[in-house]
C-alpha cells in the first residue's frame, strides 16, 4: 500500500467561503431562483492528493440543465494548479506534513451573477487534467474550449455536484 496513489476532488456550494479564516458559510446544495435568473454563489473544489506527483492540474467545470441534458452545457471556468507540498492552511500557510507527497486545500471559484433561464437541477462537472493531459484543451483559454470536446473526455471527471434551482 506505501505509495499508492490517491487522488480525491469534492464539491459543494456555499453562500460565503472566507480564505483567511477557512470559515465556509451557508452550505447548500438547493437555492432559491434570483430575481431575473441570476444567482451568486461560492463552488469550493476541497482538493487531496496522496502520493501523486504533477507539475500542472487543470480543472474545468461545465454546468448544465439536467433535463434538457449535456446541449446546453457551458464552461464556467478554468483553473490551473501548481503543486505545493504539504497542506494549505486557511491563512494561505503551507503546514508541514509527515507525508512525503501530500498535497490539500480548497479552491474557490466564485460564482458572481450567473444567469439561469429556469428553475430546475443543474450538474456542476469538474473535469481534471495533470499535466500535459489532453494538450489540445488545457493548452486552450476557457473561451476556445469547444464543450463537446471537454464533455468527451469522460476519464477526466473527477467530481460532479448537483444544484437545485427552486
Amino acid at each position: 500500500m506505501a505509495n499508492k496513489i490517491k487522488c480525491n476532488f469534492n464539491m459543494l456550494a456555499c453562500h460565503n467561503y472566507d480564505a483567511n479564516t477557512g470559515s465556509i458559510n451557508g452550505i447548500f446544495n438547493s437555492i432559491e431562483f434570483g430575481e431575473n435568473g441570476i444567482i451568486s454563489f461560492d463552488l469550493l473544489t476541497i482538493i487531496n492528493l496522496v502520493n501523486k506527483n504533477y507539475d500542472t492540474l487543470t480543472i474545468f467545470y461545465c454546468i448544465y440543465n439536467v433535463k434538457k441534458g449535456v446541449e446546453t452545457a457551458k464552461i464556467i471556468n478554468k483553473s490551473v494548479l501548481r503543486p505545493r507540498k504539504g497542506v494549505t492552511g486557511s491563512n494561505g500557510r503551507l503546514r508541514e506534513t509527515s507525508m512525503e507527497i501530500l498535497s490539500n486545500g480548497i479552491r474557490r471559484i466564485m460564482i458572481s451573477n450567473m444567469k439561469f433561464t429556469e428553475k430546475g437541477d443543474y450538474e456542476i462537472r469538474a473535469y481534471v487534467f495533470w499535466d500535459q493531459e489532453h494538450l489540445e484543451i488545457t493548452g486552450k483559454d476557457v473561451k476556445e474550449v469547444e464543450i463537446d470536446m471537454l464533455l468527451k473526455a469522460e476519464e477526466n471527471l473527477e467530481s460532479v455536484f448537483n444544484l437545485e434551482i427552486t
